[in-house]
């Protein structure tokens, strides 16, 4: 754990995607403002962390996370090259760019869930987010100090204490949450997210994100249930719960029963620790190897110029003929260009009427049985889904379809063809293909 000199104060904000709650190391008293959104900081709370004396801040914030495993790393590695490997094969597997994205992590074996030695527990925070907390720090003349996962600070907190042994731990909230099942019977531990929140008022919606929430859960079937909500209403989550998995052990907490305890394990964290709890930072600047031969190459360059300056007062007498000619070729370009531009607005012209030719001399024309499927397809596409490409010719009409969501482009197709029966159309289904988490769906609409 880091060691922190004596007097030294920690502003330690804290957002539950509802509220920035604020906490000083030595303060009794906090603070909290509503979110207006997770990329601007109060500057009410920053300036209250200062005036009790705080000289750095942490932040803690809710992210995805994800278990990865790297048994094949180096022992003899330091931790920020364990942190730059993790931080690449992790950002691989879950789709972000390696280059603007950085790290925060908990070492798995610390949870006790049975985790392999050289697993880590990780989340990604973008860049450009994290250069937004360090310049609202310094504006108030405070020190940035990393930013953590919300849920991993949870997990690694929960994880150690006696009273949930055995246990398996969740977090949902009114969008998402994750599942962490401890290792037994020679399987393995899981982790993975629980992509559906509460689900809407929509009965096919409802149904769809419940089964979801059922199917991820179906690994804590052998083990009692700790769930952690951040924002929502606990009743409200016990009967989402309850009403797909009717059968599971749950015990819901609170966010608000256990902040302290959280924002007491982020005090002690810091970036690159990579055998505890890490927080996520700006890669530190390089520093130069080559600062020595830059201060004698302007050292050089400063002299060149001097002796640039002294024949520069040669020359002066040749500067007025030179100009001259250079005002006359100025001339000559200014006329060839005006030219350009003419010759090439008239070829625009021409090209263009060429091509309205050609149209009309084409006797191929849209069939007018056709324009169905368009109106459908511009108006009717569900969420998670759109038109990938559109192909015509004189048997009929192929689409191409990307979906997050299989059952709903499943109705999607279903209704185009009752639309269609209006008309002298078939629908003929063809591949269905798969790319990390999207649906390519082939649809050939034919002339009967």
């Amino acid at each position: 754990m880091l060691k922190k000199k004596k007097g030294v104060k920690t502003l330690v904000l804290v957002s539950d995607s509802v509220c920035w709650k604020a906490s000083v190391t030595g303060e009794s008293k906090k603070k909290l403002v509503p979110v207006e959104s997770i990329n601007i900081v109060p500057d009410e709370l920053l300036e209250w962390g200062a005036s009790v004396g705080a000289k750095s801040v942490k932040f803690l914030i809710p992210s995805d996370i994800s278990l990865i495993e790297m048994s094949d790393l180096d022992d003899d590695l330091d931790d920020v090259e364990i942190h730059d490997a993790i931080l690449w094969e992790s950002a691989e597997r879950e789709g972000y760019e390696p280059e603007q994205v950085q790290l925060s992590a908990v070492k798995a074996d610390a949870l006790k869930l049975g985790s392999p030695a050289k697993s880590w527990l990780v989340s990604h925070f973008k860049k450009s987010l994290i250069s937004i907390y360090h310049e609202a720090c310094e504006v108030n003349g405070l020190s940035f100090a990393g930013v953590g996962s919300l849920q991993q600070v949870a997990l690694s907190y929960l994880s150690t204490q006696s009273e949930f042994s055995g246990c398996a731990f969740a977090e949902l909230d009114a969008v998402s949450g994750f599942v962490a099942v401890p290792a037994k019977k020679g399987k393995e531990v899981v982790v993975r997210q629980l992509s559906s929140g509460l689900p809407p008022e929509d009965k096919v919606m409802h149904d769809a994100w419940g089964q979801r929430l059922a199917r991820r859960m179906n690994a804590t079937r052998d083990f009692p249930v700790t769930m952690l909500t951040l924002n929502s209403n606990l009743m409200e989550i016990k009967e989402h719960v309850g009403e797909y998995l009717p059968n599971l052990q749950v015990n819901l907490l609170s966010i608000d029963d256990y902040i302290e305890k959280f924002v007491h394990v982020v005090e002690s964290a810091k970036s690159y620790d990579m055998g505890n709890v890490s927080l996520a930072d700006l890669p530190p600047k390089e520093k130069d190897p080559r600062t020595t031969a830059t201060y004698i190459g302007l050292v050089m360059f400063a002299l060149v110029l001097l002796a640039l300056g002294a024949n520069w007062w040669n020359l002066a007498d040749s500067v007025e003929v030179y100009q001259k000619r250079i005002d006359m070729n100025d001339e000559l370009k200014k006329a060839r260009s005006s030219a350009a531009g003419k010759v090439s607005s008239t070829q625009k012209q021409l090209s263009s009427l060429r091509a309205q030719h050609n149209f009309l001399q084409n006797n191929q024309h849209f069939d007018e049985s056709l324009k169905i499927v368009l109106n459908f397809v511009s108006s009717e596409l569900p969420e998670y889904t759109r038109l990938e490409s559109l192909s015509y010719d004189k048997k009929g009409m192929k689409l191409r379809l990307v979906t997050l969501w299989q059952k709903e482009i499943n109705l999607f197709t279903t209704e185009l063809n009752k639309q269609l029966q209006k008309k002298p159309l078939l629908i003929v289904p063809g591949n269905i293909s798969k790319e990390g988490r999207a649906f390519f769906y082939d649809v050939d609409i034919l002339k009967k």
